[in-house]
């Protein structure tokens, strides 16, 4: 039996380097935040530049983007495993790519190394950057978290970072590799690049993603004008609004922020992007959408009200176990107010009956279950509010 597994296994590798080899160009997507927007951004500049690409992302809805760019739901049974990349690689490597974008769904050190190394064994490698999460599986501290996305580092290649903290790390372990590490530097986005997006990104994902345009040299105009043609991801910062009877209800998807970090810099986007002055009088309901296998990441939001005035903070949890008292001492925290018998329109009634005004919904934490509810919801029902 034994045996069989053997070979059953080498002739599975052997049919994946084969399809390894019919894709020209590999670029595997890691970090901690911003890695299915760097993966979208990417795949769109090399589209504009005439390259043929297939693209995969596991963020908010794992997809798989085809190279007449084109999304398709990948279906899961089960838990999400890394082995689906052999699989991914199969399916686009019929069609031939130029180049294929993948997000990297890794976590634990051994999965890192073994994503990179036995799996993709990209050209081009991506860090976005580095920050306090996943504590359970990639280290307590953030220089462990680092040491553990410095595995997904490719060998004989190139890397990019956005994270200048962690840079002299990542170059030292890419040099161990052979490979070329180079920072992206924020300068070479230029605020015109930013601007002509029509919704909110950020500075380091358009510059880890014209960085590897410059590596392959494709002009910068070209590159911006594909990654602007580029879908957002599901979990991208939007901003929405619901009217219900003579009141608007907001909500500010932040849903993918689920560190202090990436919370503040959310929120301090969405004001940057939207006029905060034309909403500063509204009182902000934060939703937690809490992840009881995740339960370490309240003790790490647990100083956010500091920074964020929220009336109250709701947690959305079907099955809330672990809390941090810490945390949930610190507000007055209705837990569980969504349940699975609500739908989220008596949900929006609940909160509106209460509070009889305009609110804005802060939701962060996890895009999961009823983080993506409430997005659909909102996107479904209500109307986008353009930046």
């Amino acid at each position: 039996m034994v045996g069989i597994i053997i070979i059953i296994g080498i002739i599975e590798n052997y049919y994946h380097k084969k399809n390894l080899q019919k894709i020209g160009l590999v670029i595997h997507v890691n970090g901690t935040r911003g890695k299915s927007s760097i993966t979208r951004l990417i795949a769109g500049s090399l589209r504009e530049a005439g390259y043929k690409t297939a693209t995969k992302t596991t963020g908010t809805q794992p997809r798989l983007i085809k190279t007449n760019g084109k999304e398709e739901h990948i279906k899961r049974w089960g838990i999400p495993r890394v082995v689906e990349q052999m699989r991914i690689i199969s399916k686009i490597s019929k069609e031939n790519p130029d180049a294929a974008v993948l997000e990297c769904m890794a976590i634990s050190p051994e999965m890192q190394w073994i994503s990179e190394n036995k799996m993709l064994k990209s050209d081009i490698g991506i860090i976005s950057n580095v920050r306090l999460d996943h504590t359970d599986k990639m280290g307590e501290s953030i220089d462990d978290i680092a040491k553990t996305l410095s595995l997904s580092i490719p060998k004989e290649g190139k890397l990019i970072t956005a994270d200048q903290k962690y840079f002299k790390l990542f170059k030292k372990k890419a040099e161990q590799k052979k490979s070329t590490a180079y920072f992206a530097n924020l300068k070479i986005v230029k605020e015109d690049y930013i601007t002509d997006f029509n919704y909110p990104v950020y500075k380091e994902n358009i510059a880890c993603a014209l960085q590897v345009s410059r590596l392959l040299d494709i002009d910068d105009k070209i590159a911006i004008r594909g990654m602007q043609k580029a879908n957002p991801d599901p979990g991208t910062l939007r901003f929405f609004k619901y009217k219900f009877k003579k009141n608007n209800i907001y909500l500010i998807n932040a849903f993918a922020a689920n560190d202090y970090i990436s919370t503040l810099k959310t929120w301090k986007k969405w004001q940057e992007w939207y006029d905060f002055n034309d909403y500063k009088y509204i009182p902000i309901i934060g939703l937690f959408n809490n992840r009881s296998d995740r339960s370490f990441r309240l003790k790490q939001l647990s100083d956010i009200k500091k920074d964020i005035n929220f009336k109250e903070l709701i947690i959305m949890d079907n099955r809330i176990f672990n809390l941090n008292k810490i945390f949930l001492n610190n507000y007055n925290v209705d837990i569980n107010i969504k349940r699975k018998s609500k739908s989220n329109k008596d949900f929006i009634i609940e909160l509106s009956k209460k509070y009889k005004e305009d609110i804005i919904l802060f939701g962060f934490g996890n895009t999961k279950h009823q983080g993506y509810d409430m997005i659909k919801f909102f996107s479904g029902n209500g109307v986008e509010i353009k930046c």
